[in-house]
């Protein structure tokens, strides 16, 4: 029988990877909907999948059917440890990168790539300034990232000298979670008891709270 998993002898590549790249949307469907289909993780002969060949491409609507594929490794990276979010901040495709961070097994927010590079990284040194914004809304993506060279993201958008829009959407990021660490470290209480007045600072942190507390004295 016809074996719909069956990779060519050039690249590796079957015919779910040929269809994701070229953006043909229809047969992706038809491929994903056969039941003996088991190739959606397969990688050709440079290590790519069909999700990022896809999210490379900027195929949108073929990224959206195979996130909905049971078993896809949305986190799969291919030989330069490039994963599909990697490949959509590269070239810009920030609606494919707001479909990968949205999906419920994406792990690889801040994954690192052959140079060290994380997907915000790469969107910064490309100056993709909408999916930097993208990224930047996740509270787990790490704003302060360096590539193997320790070169940070300030540096690398002076360095390529492109990229000082998407760095200023990082940076008014970073103040507002500053902004939020230091509101959550120091909380003032001042409570009126009546005849007596309750003062206190407030202290968070991780596990305990600390309260100094001043009481005025009842005069008769």
């Amino acid at each position: 029988g016809l074996d719909v998993n069956l990779p060519d002898g050039q690249y590796r590549r079957t015919a779910l990877h040929s269809a994701s790249i070229e953006g043909h949307t229809g047969i992706v469907r038809m491929l994903l909907a056969h039941p003996s289909l088991t190739c959606q993780n397969a990688v050709d002969s440079e290590g790519n999948s069909p999700l990022r060949l896809a999210a490379n491409q900027g195929h949108e609507a073929v990224v959206e059917l195979l996130l909905q594929q049971p078993g896809l490794d949305v986190n799969l990276a291919g030989e330069r440890m490039l994963t599909a979010l990697h490949e959509a901040c590269h070239w810009g495709h920030a609606g494919i990168v707001r479909r990968l961070l949205a999906h419920p097994t994406l792990s690889c927010h801040n994954a690192v790539d052959r140079d060290g590079d994380s997907p915000l990284m790469l969107a910064v040194e490309w100056n993709n300034v909408e999916c930097v914004r993208e990224l930047v809304a996740v509270e787990g993506v790490d704003l302060e990232t360096r590539d193997s060279q320790g070169v940070g993201l300030e540096q690398v958008a002076k360095i390529i000298g492109n990229g000082q829009e998407a760095w200023q959407v990082v940076r008014e990021e970073l103040g507002r979670r500053e902004e939020q660490r230091r509101e959550e470290r120091t909380r003032t209480l001042s409570v009126d008891m009546g005849n007596g007045c309750l003062f206190g600072d407030l202290t968070r942190s991780t596990d305990k709270f600390e309260i100094k507390v001043i009481t005025k004295p009842t005069f008769k």
